[in-house]
């Protein structure tokens, strides 16, 4: 059995999230489709990581406890004209599709996590970088960009004890 929708929004981020809250409030038919069941507000992340009794993992949501929408947890594997076709093999027919599938950082997964699809594995994985933090007495961040300069200002703050050095690369 197909599923149907007016709109199909594939991404969850900020761009994914916002155009479903939108169509959704002008009495449009909308479904969200994401891989993980969380929304994540990536640049809270550092305070997370770095002071997680005060953020408690709130940088974190499930979609399903705000989206008004539809929202579906699955793979898209294949995209035509007005179907989609889901890992699961269920499949969605939709009149017109959003792409909204935003960035990846695979090398960087505390700014995004490769694996956690469940918003207790994601809460999971950040327990254990903040227990790798603070085990660590000298810390070296490799990149003097905006989130490298965040970063280490997140640790010097909540860490006062621990050797931060940033490196700056050129290439």
């Amino acid at each position: 059995m197909e599923a149907h929708t007016d709109v199909l929004i594939i991404g969850g981020g900020f761009a994914g999230v916002s155009v479903a809250q939108a169509l959704v409030k002008k009495g449009i038919k909308a479904a969200l489709v994401d891989q993980k069941d969380y929304f994540e507000v990536t640049f809270a992340n550092l305070r997370n990581l770095a002071a997680p009794q005060v953020t408690r993992d709130k940088s974190r949501k499930k979609y399903t406890d705000f989206i008004s929408g539809k929202f579906i947890q699955n793979r898209i594997v294949e995209l035509s004209e007005n179907k989609a076709r889901f890992e699961d093999n269920t499949e969605i027919v939709f009149k017109r599709v959003v792409i909204a599938s935003g960035s990846r950082y695979p090398s960087m997964s505390v700014a995004k996590s490769n694996l956690a699809m469940g918003i207790q594995e994601r809460n999971a994985e950040f327990n254990e970088f903040h227990r790798q933090l603070n085990d660590a007495y000298n810390i070296l961040i490799v990149g003097g960009g905006i989130v490298g300069v965040e970063l280490a200002g997140e640790i010097a703050y909540s860490f006062p004890d621990k050797k931060v050095t940033q490196s700056l690369i050129q290439l």
